[in-house]
């Protein structure tokens, strides 16, 4: 039923090829690449995290400086801006005479305490979207209008241009 085998531990080894020698070597490295990948990101974990408790610590510190000297102090771009409520009728009002037909508005943002504006929009060309930007800086209302950024938007039937423009609109 059972046969006895010989083990000769002193005989002929059998040979690997030499792809498997290759693999193991390459294997080998991946884990030594992963393994310092691993330690290196470990490491800016740790100072990571330090530095957001020393950032934690100074608002903290902020705060409570804060608390302590009272509303009284407020800096005067607070006051002012609470003081007068700002217009978004007329912001609204010149984005609609500044917009013509060869740009079509998609999208406004707007920070109401930094009175600012987000715009996207499309345009079939450069220059529409260049030009909306100039009759933004030319209006009496704004503090500043800048295209933030422009692409070729492509697998249109109508070959078009996305466009982003940030507005900083006047307080007065």
């Amino acid at each position: 039923m059972f046969k006895q085998r010989e083990v000769n531990l002193l005989g002929r080894r059998e040979q690997h090829p030499a792809a498997a020698w290759l693999l193991l070597a390459a294997g080998a490295l991946t884990f030594g690449l992963a393994a310092d990948r691993y330690a290196t990101a470990s490491d800016e974990g740790e100072q990571l995290t330090e530095k957001v408790g020393r950032l934690e610590e100074r608002v903290t510190a902020a705060v409570d400086g804060n608390r302590r000297s009272g509303a009284k102090h407020k800096s005067e771009a607070t006051a002012n801006r609470s003081a007068a409520p700002f217009s978004w009728d007329i912001v609204l009002r010149e984005l609609e005479l500044a917009a013509d037909n060869s740009v079509a508005l998609i999208t406004l943002e707007t920070d109401a305490v930094a009175a600012q504006s987000r715009i996207s929009g499309e345009a079939r060309r450069i220059d529409d979207a260049l030009a909306l930007v100039d009759r933004l800086r030319s209006s009496p209302v704004t503090r500043e209008a800048f295209l933030l950024s422009h692409e070729a938007r492509k697998g249109t039937p109508v070959p078009v241009i996305a466009f982003a423009i940030q507005v900083d609109w006047r307080r007065d």
